[in-house]
């Protein structure tokens, strides 16, 4: 745990308070999540604790990519974030079920979306997914990463 000292003195979130749980764990890796069940968090390595079923788990860089990419194809409902239609945790297992590294996800899904004619929504609907790990991060830094940029 990380001392009160090792906090910066301000950080203003003016987003949900799960960006705020998560620049911290984020920043100081270990630190752990609050998760209480909301599957957004899951995209972010480290460690969770579901407050209301106590337990605790781990989730790796993969995993969280993993977890990044079944909300990209199944979207989220109440955040109002399109996925695809009739895409949802099992079928969208299935379709990454193949995929190893992130990059591989990526080509993945964007060939998903291509077959479905809704290439043209990916990136938005990324960029409204993705939660941010740093200040000056964003979901285009990701994507200029996947695209070798």
């Amino acid at each position: 745990f990380p001392s009160h000292d090792s906090f910066p003195p301000y950080i203003n979130f003016q987003t949900e308070h799960e960006y705020g749980v998560q620049y911290c764990g984020a920043k100081w890796n270990g630190f752990g999540y609050e998760y209480m069940g909301a599957k957004d968090l899951l995209q972010i390595p480290g460690k969770h604790y579901d407050y209301d079923k106590k337990v605790s788990r781990v989730v790796t860089p993969t995993e969280g990519w993993r977890n990044f990419f079944t909300q990209v194809l199944t979207g989220d409902t109440s955040d109002n974030i399109p996925g695809l239609p009739r895409v949802g945790p099992m079928l969208s297992k299935k379709i990454l079920a193949g995929a190893e590294s992130p990059k591989e996800m990526y080509n993945i899904v964007c060939y998903v979306y291509d077959e479905y004619g809704l290439s043209h929504r990916l990136s938005e609907v990324c960029a409204l997914l993705y939660l941010l790990r740093d200040f000056g991060d964003s979901w285009e830094c990701q994507e200029e990463w996947f695209h070798g940029v």
